[in-house]
């Protein structure tokens, strides 16, 4: 279990600092993500909190009939969503700062 925590924090502080870093000392252009990843869902504001809820679900469900054993790379997976969940929370959206290469799309480390 501390290996979980362990990796859960660290990936939460890194994709923060990564987003504070991309805004204040990179002066990178930024996006709000009002939807799931890419922005799927993004004017379906009244369903998003059951998306998110329902994909909780299926992690915390995956997690402990498949991957008790993988505990880092759960730790991976869960520690991006709630730093992206952290964000909703707080700004409302999800910071995208991070290019994709030939896509003129935004994401993020999380992600």
């Amino acid at each position: 279990m501390s290996r979980f925590l362990l990796v859960f924090c660290a990936i939460i502080g890194l994709d923060q600092l990564s987003k504070w870093l991309a805004l204040h000392v990179w002066a990178m252009a930024q996006s709000c993500n009002n939807g799931l990843s890419f922005g799927i869902f993004s004017s379906a504001t009244a369903l998003l909190p059951l998306l998110l809820l329902g994909l909780l679900a299926v992690c915390v469900i995956t997690y402990y009939y498949l991957f008790r054993e993988h505990a880092v790379g759960f730790g991976l997976v869960i520690g991006g969503g709630c730093s992206n969940v952290l964000d909703r929370f707080v700004l409302g959206c999800v910071q995208d700062w991070l290019p994709i290469t030939f896509t003129g799309l935004l994401n993020n480390v999380a992600d």
